[in-house]
């Protein structure tokens, strides 16, 4: 009895410690539930925007013209298939340079298109790609 009155504070303090930790976890574990909810909200919105034609009301002779312009930035050699419909696009690049990949992956993603399908592949002469988009 005398060493639990001698060593009180410490008891004392390291019961303390223990609340105020466990009180820290929940904070922080309440925190982070609501992060995770952000970020699912934010994925949710990123999904219901990938129909950008619907939010930006982008006519679609405006993505044919863009479309079009994609297509005079590569060379017809590389150009292996490109079948422009009314709402879609279904194309196959052959021997593409990574600066060609990127100029062009970049401008995609700067259009009102989903992409449906988008494969790069290393081959000997540069690189291919298969390319399917829907507006």
């Amino acid at each position: 009895m005398k060493y639990l009155k001698s060593h009180y504070g410490v008891l004392v303090a390291a019961l303390l410690f223990l609340v105020l930790t466990w009180v820290f976890k929940t904070y922080m574990h309440s925190a982070m539930i609501d992060e995770i909810n952000e970020n699912t909200i934010t994925a949710k919105e990123i999904q219901e925007a990938s129909s950008m034609q619907k939010i930006w009301g982008v006519p679609s002779i405006q993505i044919s013209t863009r479309i079009e312009a994609l297509k005079s930035k590569v060379p017809n050699i590389k150009i292996s298939s490109f079948t422009k419909e009314p709402k879609s696009l279904n194309a196959s690049l052959i021997g593409l340079s990574a600066f060609e990949v990127e100029s062009i992956v970049n401008e995609i993603s700067n259009m009102p298109v989903e992409i449906k399908t988008l494969e790069v592949t290393p081959a000997p002469s540069g690189y291919n790609m298969k390319l399917v988009l829907k507006w």
